[in-house]
Formats: structure tokens, sequence, C-alpha cells
């Protein structure tokens, strides 16, 4: 989705800071590129999503998350 939407409007997906890196980890995720860390992913869950969700939020409401 991050992928199609950087395609039709770069800076709206500029908005989500390391949107790269989220793309990077559901293509790992999706794909098995690697071995999965368990440890690694639920860091992510615990520390990166929250935010991640607070700047997509801000994104679709039409608003920029400070």
């Amino acid at each position: 989705m991050l992928i199609r939407l950087g395609r039709a409007d770069p800076t709206l997906v500029a908005r989500i800071s390391r949107h790269r890196q989220v793309i990077d980890f559901r293509n790992r995720l999706a794909h098995g590129y690697a071995d999965i860390d368990e440890q690694l992913v639920w860091n992510i869950i615990q520390n990166a999503v929250p935010a991640l969700r607070a700047e997509v939020e801000a994104v679709m409401n039409g608003t920029r998350e400070h």
C-alpha cells in the first residue's frame, strides 16, 4: 500500500517517517526473505507501531503529527 501511495503522492507518503523501512519490513515478513527474528518483531510491535499508527491517523485526518 505504501509503495502505491508513494507513486501516487510522494509528498503524502513522505509524511510517514521511516516509510521505506516499513515497506522493507513488510516484504521480509510477506516473502520470507530471511529467517524472522521474533524478538525483533515483538520490539517493533511494542515500540514502533504506536508512533506509526499516530502518523498514519494524522495523514488520514489531514493533519500533521508533531
